[in-house]
């Protein structure tokens, strides 16, 4: 398992503002993007997809998308 992180993502969610952060852990590199696919409002470009940090995780997890909403000015 794999825990898949994004510091700052241009469109997270639906709220007033769309930006954020993301976890997914998944059990590869496919599942993640399989995932992500699969999410209601996770958007992740390209180029967003080659900029996150990779940890490998011991024991097992389910996978799952995680999304940290940008609080903006509000």
């Amino acid at each position: 398992m794999y825990l898949y992180l994004w510091k700052y993502l241009g469109t997270v969610s639906d709220f007033c503002h769309e930006g954020g952060g993301a976890v997914v852990i998944a059990k590869d590199e496919d599942s993640m993007k399989k995932l992500i696919a699969t999410h209601k409002t996770l958007k992740i470009s390209e180029k967003e997809l080659r900029n996150k940090k990779v940890f490998k995780l011991s024991g097992k997890f389910p996978e799952e998308v995680i999304i940290f909403p940008d609080a903006g000015c509000c």
